[in-house]
């Protein structure tokens, strides 16, 4: 199994108390009258406090008028801090399924920096999950949509701030910004099948005993030691070199790759300190590193589908040479089940998912002419 050295994760998607706000019906959340951020906006950022800083030493923000759209939230530039800098609405939802619309455009962001966020509390103050929808670069006005419809168990409240995910001099700008209940199917039901539209791989090449990567054309393409041309179809994998429970041997987990049409082996390949980390943090009461959230679609169909149409995407753009499923297991704590991985903890595949890739990794290889599958 051929290791993959550089790759991008496939992902397959608010302390303050007001009062609560409904959902029932449209809501536009007010922006201040005047230049600063004031209730019920608060602005957030996250200075190390080893560093002395304040939160406006950090990032910049303000509210402007915009000739086209008038008042607009800014944040930006971003300098320094953790996690990110944004600003939070203040009064908070009910648990309901909503869909948070708006506006927005960004100055000096060349990467999906921008971002919605959306925060879970429950009745102990405390904070079971959240998630942070990206928005792309975007020179002119775009509107957005972020649809929010699952809920950790025993949320009561549900805030939304909008912001920065990472240090930029750039900015964005957000606008009529409001929260309204769903309707209408989900964008996933009737999702069509991936397509391929990546230019086919070049002959083999001249064989130099390493891996490396080579351009042909508009497409990039990584080599192997003889010179044929792959694409990486990679995950982590279980421990295979130590015994213990739900550990599989080394042949059976190979197959099991290759029969879902995985060819390489990923980053994060050896989690055996994992397990024990999070039962010792279980045990002592503290916070969990297992990165889960609730299942962010309504069924396994839907995350299967998506994630079918993320690998195909990934494999059409010129530049990429591979693909990482984080993860191969659920590491699921306690509390959370991650609902993030290619078998469930004790095992059991998620039937869907793996069939979804199955099928687009067979796609892909056919299109690579059979490269890859050695």
């Amino acid at each position: 199994m051929r290791l993959l050295l550089l790759a991008m994760r496939l992902a397959v998607l608010p302390l303050l108390f007001g009062f609560a706000a409904h959902a029932d019906a449209q809501k536009t959340l007010p922006l201040p009258g005047s230049e600063a951020i004031e209730s019920p906006w608060r602005a957030r950022a996250f200075p190390r406090p080893e560093t002395g800083r304040s939160v406006h030493d950090c990032a910049r923000f303000r509210v402007a008028d915009d000739p086209e759209k008038g008042r607009c939230l800014v944040v930006g530039s971003w300098v320094a801090g953790r996690f990110s800098a944004r600003v939070e609405y203040e009064k908070a939802f009910e648990p309901k399924p909503m869909e948070v619309r708006g506006w927005y455009r960004t100055e000096g962001l060349s990467l999906p920096g921008a971002c919605v966020r959306c925060f879970y509390w429950n009745a102990q103050g405390k904070r079971p999950g959240g998630f942070s929808a990206s928005l792309g670069p975007a020179a002119a006005w775009k509107p957005f949509s972020v649809r929010i419809d699952k809920f950790p168990a025993g949320t009561t409240q549900v805030r939304l701030a909008f912001g920065l995910s990472f240090h930029t001099s750039g900015r964005v700008w957000f606008t009529q910004l409001s929260v309204q209940p769903l309707t209408g199917a989900h964008p996933l039901a009737d999702l069509a099948e991936p397509t391929i539209t990546r230019s086919a791989p070049p002959p083999q090449q001249k064989g130099t005993g390493f891996y490396r990567v080579g351009q042909f054309g508009e497409a990039w393409w990584l080599l192997d030691p003889a010179g044929r041309p792959f694409y990486s179809l990679a995950t982590d994998g279980s421990n295979i070199a130590s015994p213990g429970p739900n550990r599989p041997d080394a042949e059976a987990f190979v197959k099991q790759l290759r029969e879902w049409g995985f060819n390489s082996l990923a980053g994060w390949t050896n989690p055996r300190c994992w397990g024990p980390y999070n039962r010792r943090k279980a045990a002592s009461g503290k916070a969990v590193l297992d990165w889960s959230w609730p299942q962010a679609v309504p069924t396994q169909d839907m995350r299967a589908k998506q994630a079918a149409h993320v690998a195909a995407a990934y494999y059409n753009l010129p530049f990429m040479v591979g693909a990482h499923w984080f993860t191969w297991r659920d590491f699921d704590s306690p509390k959370r089940e991650a609902n993030r991985g290619l078998v469930r903890s004790e095992g059991t595949p998620w039937r869907e998912l793996t069939q979804a890739l199955t099928d687009v990794h067979r796609g892909i290889t056919r299109h690579m002419g059979g490269a890859g599958t050695r």
